[in-house]
């Protein structure tokens, strides 16, 4: 994970632009073709640098949102996450081919999990443990959530099973993975392994 890419810490909203970095680039394949070379453009104002797709994140950061930036490479997109952290706001690099249904997923799951609505569970705890509860406090703080873990297999390798309120969520690779509700109510989680 790069330092640029961040989780949204402070509960803002979130603004996803799909192609952020879709523009012209100075060390482009298009760009050595034509000049032999990379070409420097730290001349040119951060606002225009990464073209329309790069100024729309840089205006949702301003606005407060926090933004995702998706991109085929990751590398793509440091200097803009770069600029828009130098700006003073917050956003987070999400790798995305949209040629490929399997990347469109994982980045939204990652998406949904990083940038905050989603809770991910995925304990490490000795399989000789029954289980064991927490208490979590949201960063509203109001909202609250009783996770309870119960491994009655003894066999804590990964999740089974999880509910929240008494209604199933979603269980991938392990991983449970439940609505994060900022609704100022107590919420209770199950969490079952084997």
């Amino acid at each position: 994970m790069s330092d640029i890419r961040k989780r949204n810490a402070k509960n803002k909203k979130v603004a996803v632009v799909i192609g952020a970095t879709s523009k012209w680039q100075a060390d482009g394949r298009n760009t050595r073709l034509a000049h032999g070379k990379a070409v420097d453009d730290s001349d040119l104002p951060v606002g225009i640098r990464w073209g329309v797709g790069g100024a729309i994140a840089q205006k949702f950061a301003q606005e407060g949102f926090f933004t995702v930036i998706t991109t085929r490479a990751a590398a793509n997109a440091e200097a803009l996450a770069k600029a828009i952290g130098a700006q003073g706001n917050a956003c987070m690099i999400v790798e995305l081919d949209l040629s490929s249904q399997d990347s469109v997923t994982k980045a939204f799951d990652t998406i949904r999990t990083e940038a905050g609505d989603t809770l991910a569970v995925d304990p490490r705890i000795p399989d000789a443990w029954p289980g064991f509860r927490v208490a979590l406090r949201l960063n509203d703080g109001a909202s609250r959530y009783r996770v309870e873990v119960d491994n009655p297999s003894g066999r804590a390798a990964a999740v089974t099973a999880i509910e929240l309120d008494g209604v199933p969520g979603r269980v991938d690779g392990g991983i449970g993975r439940v609505a994060l509700l900022r609704d100022g109510a107590d919420h209770a989680v199950r969490v079952r392994l084997g």
